[in-house]
């Protein structure tokens, strides 16, 4: 095992601007929302929005400008959000950020352990960007990494992340990423001196907040783990002609390079997911299911397995192709959730049927399943107009939440669930997804918290 090799970010930053048509008129049953300042300053970077209860003083010293949300009053004071008891079908989604211009990917929750505020991070087009959960009152995007970024993991005060022109695999030390964004607010305006890109290079790596990992050029996916039998961390990522895989060494507090497999796949697989078993000491990486003959509703999964550095059970027959995700339980090591269209089979990491009489063999629901979020002894359906939860024992519904005058996508999942929405008839009008302004949620109510 070999500690993977770093090398300094070598693109230049991109301090464009992020501006947004003028707001539409909200919906009858929507509270109407107050335009915003779509003007960004690249010294600073930073949104916010014009807040419902105070205005904002005008200055013309400031070198930033604000796209702040409009937030209800009624949240107390914490360092993050509220602690909520598991109720019985009472499950919400609360509103985070309003009317967000960002074209986003993907998210990541992080709590710092210092000042214990809890913070969102997410990953867009435009860059890498944080909200302090403990200040909704005033809530802020603000800029952390000005790169485009598609996917985050967050492990010991280190966030991982895909990012850059070259879609490379870079590393950032999160207290010394926000440290310099703190510094930088109090710093003298640069706008006439900006320093060239390359001029990164110069600083010494144990000082750089933000590092590139060597030989990550062209990073199509990756997947993050734990191995229940073991507890060790595995970072898995797919290049154009392989798959390499990582294990996180916790004194240096960098994942180390492991395996690498040589693939050849024609085609991005829709399914990228760690798969652990007792008998192997790496992940499994599941990039497909295929139906097996017997026993009934038995599958096989394909795999890379790093043990014998093979591709196995992908060119044998045929893979279900409308199978959209493969999550292994986190309580429940030997049961894996295969989701197709609207319909969860519910088998062991053999791919067969399970046995155990207190959980199901399979789940139906009512529409297309976009994402799923496993519990103690439920799993959570995501689908365009909301959730549906319903427990793994008895079928029964245990949380439901529908709006059918919005569309909702999962983008992080991790700590908290964390969604984006939009109206339904501006996506109609207007058909471009990512060009339409989206409100952030999180769940709440759907356990214990």
């Amino acid at each position: 095992m070999r500690e993977a090799d770093i090398e300094e970010n070598d693109e230049s930053p991109n301090n464009g601007t992020i501006k947004r048509a003028p707001e539409s008129k909200s919906n009858d049953n929507e509270q109407q929302e107050i335009p915003f300042d779509s003007s960004i300053d690249t010294n600073n970077n930073t949104l916010e929005r014009n807040h419902l209860y105070e205005s904002i003083p005008e200055n013309p010293n400031d070198n930033y400008s604000t796209l702040k949300i409009k937030q209800d009053r009624s949240i107390s004071p914490c360092h993050g959000i509220p602690s909520v008891p598991r109720v019985h079908m009472g499950a919400g989604f609360m509103k985070i950020f309003n009317q967000c211009p960002l074209e986003i990917y993907a998210s990541y929750c992080w709590v710092n352990s210092e000042t214990k505020d809890e913070f969102v991070f997410i990953a867009a087009e435009e860059g890498i960007y944080s909200l302090n959960l403990n200040e909704l009152h005033d809530a802020t995007l603000e800029l952390l990494y000005p790169r485009r970024t598609t996917w985050l993991f967050v492990n010991d005060n280190i966030l991982w992340s895909i990012s850059g022109k070259s879609n490379s695999l870079y590393r950032h030390d999160l207290p010394l990423l926000i440290q310099t964004k703190s510094t930088s607010r109090l710093s003298l305006p640069l706008n006439k001196f900006q320093i060239h890109g390359k001029f990164e290079k110069l600083i010494p790596k144990k000082s750089a907040a933000s590092v590139k990992i060597n030989n990550t050029r062209g990073c199509i996916r990756c997947c993050v783990g734990r191995n229940q039998y073991t507890g060790f961390i595995f970072l898995a990522g797919m290049l154009p002609h392989e798959i390499f895989l990582m294990q996180y060494y916790d004194p240096l507090r960098k994942f180390m390079i492991l395996k690498t497999v040589s693939i050849s796949i024609p085609f991005e697989p829709k399914v990228f997911q760690m798969i652990f078993s007792p008998e192997n000491q790496y992940a499994y990486i599941c990039i497909g299911v295929s139906k097996s003959k017997s026993p009934p509703n038995s599958f096989k999964f394909a795999i890379i397995n790093f043990e014998t550095e093979r591709v196995e059970n992908y060119d044998d027959v045929p893979l279900v192709s409308n199978v959209s995700q493969v999550k292994q339980h986190e309580k429940d090591a030997d049961t894996v959730l295969i989701c197709q269209d609207n319909h969860i089979n519910i088998v062991n990491t053999q791919g067969k049927p399970q046995k155990n009489r207190q959980i199901l063999s399979e789940l139906n629901f009512g529409y297309a399943i976009q994402s799923l979020v496993c519990l103690q002894d439920s799993v959570l359906a995501f689908h365009q107009h909301g959730m549906q939860g319903k427990s793994l024992k008895h079928n029964e519904i245990t949380q439901e939440i529908y709006d059918q005058t919005r569309s909702f996508r999962v983008i992080g999942n991790d700590r908290l669930v964390v969604l984006q929405s939009r109206p339904l008839n501006q996506l109609q009008l207007y058909g471009a997804l990512n060009t339409i302004p989206s409100d952030l949620h999180i769940l709440m109510g759907h356990e214990n918290t």
